[in-house]
């Protein structure tokens, strides 16, 4: 920033150039001394600088050393003291292992679910969350001493209401666990679901539905129901059973024999074969998944840990970001359709969303020439007041409708970037959609991603990333 001079005649007159920055951070000294003037003392100095308004943060120890220099000197005589932002509010968990119902990914995209321990239990009374309040900045000054007020932390409360937890009566920054259960973060809170615990689901133990987390030692037996509000956690294999989760549904062994999975959150198990497979968020299958439906609300990752085992080889794939797999297809398999890059129903609410839009902007006009031919041909009714409020009503209608399409075609245009990526070999029959292209490759090869390009048009990249157009379009 250029610098304003502030510097009084006298100042002038004695060689005593003052200048402040812009920002008023920063105060200099120039002294400009001819041969029969003597350099000017610091109490000259300082006195100069005063008569030019700065008094904060004044360097003393500079200003007398550039009265004690010879010929020309300029030195920074004064600083500001900027203001120090406060601290935003924290919320800090307070027990070693809880879920988390927010997707969680790594630096490679790969969401992490695979963890098939026991569900972790808090006891009443045990602490959850600690939330920390924010904290005060510091006001910063200038060079002029005009305060500069500092910005102050953001504050946000627990979020509420609490499901198994309140605050601690004596100390309301605490929130504490009201029953036994699985501890589960919600963003700026956590909320405790109970926890039902049974050894395996079968004939004898009957179908399950329970308002909470459900956790299966062993197996799920074919013909069995599981339904829980939170998590289902199962230890062994689910065998031709159904299982329906508002959390995750986590399973140690594999899902097989026309097994059922529907999940608002992920869905990880380490095979599945036959089976078919919903999730809101994301599906990770460890090992292989083979001659299965899978549908996911963000991304199919197989082979999470088995990378040299991680194969998908028939049924169908169907995710909106992203398909990741070590292997695709197989010549035995018959034909595996994968797709990504799609999403019905947000197309279908830009379809809802563009006719509101349409008839919002032909009820204005109507409106706009019902109030116009009120204004200009009488009102002896006086209707006008009621029809100018109704444009507002239509305009405030109107602009929310835009908002949301606007809203709805950013999420489609994001599914542009769809991926799906092999990362050994691709080879048998594959069937690939990405948005609303189909493309079956030919021949079998190597690493390859597929993706789509700047007209749309489906594309390979190889290992070394050069990129074609996509063989069998």
């Amino acid at each position: 920033m250029d610098a304003e001079p502030a510097t009084t005649d006298r100042a002038a007159a004695s060689g005593i150039r003052v200048t402040v920055d812009e920002a008023g951070m920063v105060a200099r000294v120039v002294l400009d001394l001819e041969a029969e003037r003597p350099r000017p003392s610091s109490d000259e100095i300082f006195d100069a600088m005063r008569a030019a308004g700065v008094v904060f943060g004044i360097d003393e120890a500079a200003v007398r050393q550039g009265s004690q220099g010879h010929g020309c000197a300029e030195f920074i005589a004064a600083r500001g003291r900027p203001a120090q932002p406060g601290t935003d509010v924290c919320f800090v968990l307070q027990v070693s292992a809880s879920r988390d119902r927010a997707a969680r990914q790594h630096e490679s995209g790969v969401v992490d679910l695979r963890d098939f321990g026991d569900v972790p239990v808090v006891a009443p009374g045990q602490a959850l969350m600690r939330r920390i309040p924010p904290a005060a900045g510091v006001d910063g000054c200038t060079v002029r001493g005009e305060l500069l007020p500092a910005k102050a932390g953001r504050d946000e409360p627990f979020k509420t209401p609490f499901e198994g937890a309140e605050l601690d009566p004596a100390d309301r920054d605490l929130l504490r666990a009201t029953l036994k259960g699985q501890p589960v973060r919600t963003g700026n809170a956590v909320m405790v679901e109970q926890v039902f615990r049974v050894k395996r689901v079968d004939m004898l133990s009957g179908h399950i539905t329970f308002d909470g987390t459900v956790q299966v030692d062993g197996d799920v037996l074919s013909g069995m129901k599981v339904h829980a509000g939170g998590d289902i956690v199962v230890g062994g294999t689910v065998e031709g059973a159904e299982l329906e989760a508002a959390g995750d549904i986590r399973i140690a062994g594999g899902a097989i024999a026309r097994a059922r999975l529907d999940a608002r959150g992920t869905v990880a198990a380490r095979f599945v074969e036959n089976a078919a497979v919903q999730a809101g968020q994301a599906i990770l299958v460890d090992d292989t998944a083979l001659h299965s439906e899978l549908q996911a609300g963000t991304q199919i990752i197989v082979g999470t840990s088995a990378r040299q085992r991680g194969c998908l080889a028939g049924g169908r794939a169907q995710a909106r970001e992203r398909i990741s797999v070590h292997r695709l297809g197989g010549a035995s398999a018959g034909c595996t359709h994968v797709g990504a890059g799609a999403d019905p129903v947000l197309e279908q609410r830009l379809a809802e969303l563009q006719e509101q839009v349409g008839q919002a902007h032909d009820q204005l006009s109507k409106l706009e020439q019902l109030a116009q031919a009120l204004q200009h041909q009488g009102d002896p009714k006086g209707l006008l007041p009621r029809v100018q409020a109704a444009l507002q009503q239509a305009q405030s209608a109107c602009r929310a409708s835009e908002h949301d399409k606007r809203d709805v075609e950013q999420q489609l245009a994001a599914l542009h970037q769809a991926r799906v990526s092999v990362s050994a070999a691709l080879e048998g029959d594959v069937e690939l959609r990405l948005g609303h292209r189909l493309c079956r490759p030919r021949e079998s090869q190597g690493a390859v991603t597929f993706a789509l390009d700047q007209d749309g048009a489906i594309v390979h990249i190889d290992a070394h990333g050069v990129a074609a157009p996509c063989a069998g379009h």
